[in-house]
């Protein structure tokens, strides 16, 4: 029984971590079933440190955030949080602001006044109510801090 449960762990491990590199690779996001039954999404971040950085987080458990670094091959798990964005006036223009430049460009990203980068990029085409989906990244020294899909005529 011990060693099913550890082979069970270590098979959990080999798939994360070759989740978080080939998101590190491709540096696009991908969504997975974690050990057959547990939904996560893993989000690209940008590079931290000369190395790549990727943060995942549980839908099921919106608090479960985990951040990594992808240096060479090798995959880190990071024990740092990223603090909370807050949105003030200021954030919240730049935060539009790159949704806006998403929209006409594919995607774009922008420090706050705060060193939080915010990135979004566009998801597709009008859906049928003529409106865009943007994906939007808000992430703190290569840490995870928050993410949304949002959907609008912006």
């Amino acid at each position: 029984m011990l060693c099913a449960l550890l082979f069970s762990c270590t098979a959990l491990a080999d798939q994360e971590s070759d989740i978080v590199a080939s998101v590190a690779q491709s540096q696009q996001d991908e969504d997975a079933i974690m050990n057959g039954i547990t939904p996560a999404s893993f989000f690209y971040l940008g590079t931290y440190q000369g190395c790549t950085a990727v943060g995942a987080r549980w839908p099921s458990h919106t608090s479960h955030i985990r951040n990594y670094l992808v240096c060479g091959n090798k995959v880190q798990i990071r024990n740092d949080v990223a603090p909370q964005w807050t949105a003030n006036l200021d954030s919240e223009f730049i935060l539009k602001s790159v949704i806006l430049h998403a929209v006409e460009y594919g995607k774009a990203q922008q420090y706050d006044e705060n060193g939080f980068l915010i990135s979004a990029r566009l998801l597709g085409p009008y859906n049928n109510q003529n409106q865009n989906t943007v994906e939007v990244i808000i992430s703190y020294n290569g840490l995870l801090a928050s993410e949304a899909i949002r959907t609008g005529n912006f």
